[in-house]
């Protein structure tokens, strides 16, 4: 059975089973027979999807069959219930496998979600596998031959990544203040994580283009201001209190390295830049965007997020944890049959709760980090923005996640001119 031992970059995926994984919504026919069939041929082409991971000695390795598993379908959990995006439970565990597929269908509406172990696929690397998915589902002649073994460490790949060579500069770590507190283990035996979905239409994603356009920033850039403003809105103190914050921005290095890596060559392959800042209650959403691109730049040139992927750029930040910005990007519309019509995409990455509560019990505060705050992935389908904010149990009340979805909805629909 080949088999390869998880990196340490790789194993945390493992302790707290976090699945990585995306929803498409369709219209229109969808035949679970032939979902099955193409979610095979896609486990032939990648057969660490009939794999799964065992502890070993010295921390887990991932091991899949020594042959492909024969097999003209696959497993798919199909249920016929109404759905929304915060309720895609995969019940993946990865003692038993590394990957499932189910179908939620509503009359003619259809999700589909395709979910990975994180410690074998990050987000990069599972849209793509949902992507495949779908293109042999349209189109079944497209099978490829199996990948040549399994995917490669991060650290594998760490030195094709430029400006991986140069000498990242040491910053001092920062103390930063936050929305959110460390969790209790009261509440986090108690609850479960929490998820909340921001969706504006097309025009008013083109207003929002447009507002970035005219300060000179990217999307990212914006976005970033925007929800710090909504989150130092929730900090103590007079408006004119000038409070340090973070900006955590990950990168996805595969399109930085020479040549560029494949999606599916690689496990995990995000650096990230954390971009301190200090922000007064009334900063404008785009000076704060503007800091944090200048460092966001400054760290990709000299090397810092090339670092921060091998976990050599240290701990930025003290006391408090960063505003997370995942921005996904543009996510392309998948291959579908005649008939069926995508209509929307969200990720569906879980974090297994009864993984964590132990941790929680018996951690260091410094350790759950992780666990503070409001997570923020942004991405664009046909036109139309999204924001999906998730968080741990007893991190914020609540009342303060509505207050703070609140002030993000009603600035990104702000009218075009109406903020400098």
């Amino acid at each position: 059975m080949p088999t390869r031992a998880l990196t340490p970059l790789e194993i945390p995926y493992v302790v707290t089973n976090t699945t990585s994984s995306g929803s498409f919504v369709v219209r229109g026919p969808v035949d679970a027979d032939r979902l099955a069939a193409a979610y095979a041929a896609l486990r032939r082409e990648h057969p660490v999807l009939t794999g799964r991971i065992v502890p070993t000695a010295f921390g887990f390795d991932v091991a899949v069959p020594d042959a492909p598993v024969a097999e003209d379908v696959a497993p798919v959990t199909v249920e016929r219930r109404a759905f929304a995006p915060g309720d895609v439970r995969l019940g993946l565990r990865p003692e038993a496998g590394t990957a499932a597929l189910q179908l939620v269908s509503d009359g003619l509406l259809h999700r589909v979600t395709l979910g990975v172990n994180h410690a074998i696929a990050d987000g990069a690397h599972a849209l793509y596998l949902n992507l495949r998915l779908w293109q042999l589902y349209t189109d079944p002649a497209a099978e490829a031959a199996p990948a040549p073994g399994l995917p490669l460490a991060p650290l594998d790949l760490a030195g094709r990544v430029r400006d991986s060579g140069a000498a990242a500069p040491a910053h001092p770590a920062v103390a930063v203040e936050s929305a959110g507190s460390v969790p209790t283990a009261v509440a986090v035996d108690g609850g479960e994580f929490g998820f909340e979905r921001i969706r504006i239409d097309a025009p008013a994603t083109d207003g929002l283009r447009l507002r970035a356009k005219a300060a000179g920033l990217s999307m990212h850039g914006l976005l970033a201001g925007l929800i710090v403003a909504a989150e130092r809105a929730e900090l103590p103190g007079p408006v004119d209190r000038a409070a340090s914050m973070a900006v955590f921005s990950p990168v996805d290095l595969r399109g930085r390295c020479d040549p560029p890596v494949a999606p599916a060559a690689v496990t995990n392959f995000a650096g990230s830049s954390t971009a301190p800042i200090t922000v007064r209650g009334d900063a404008a959403p785009e000076a704060i965007g503007r800091a944090v691109l200048d460092r966001l730049r400054a760290d990709l040139a000299d090397g810092t997020v090339a670092a921060a992927l091998t976990g050599a750029a240290g701990d930025p930040v003290t006391g408090g944890a960063p505003v997370r910005l995942s921005d996904i990007g543009a996510i392309p519309a998948p291959a579908t049959p005649d008939g069926v019509v995508a209509l929307d995409f969200h990720t569906s990455s879980e974090v297994d709760i009864e993984r964590v509560r132990p941790l929680v019990r018996s951690g260091p505060p410094e350790a759950l980090a992780p666990l503070v705050g409001l997570h923020y992935h942004a991405l664009t389908f046909d036109g139309r923005l999204s924001i999906e904010l998730r968080h741990a149990p007893g991190t914020l009340s609540a009342e303060a996640v509505r207050r703070i979805r609140g002030r993000i909805e009603r600035a990104l629909t702000a009218p075009v001119g109406a903020a400098a």
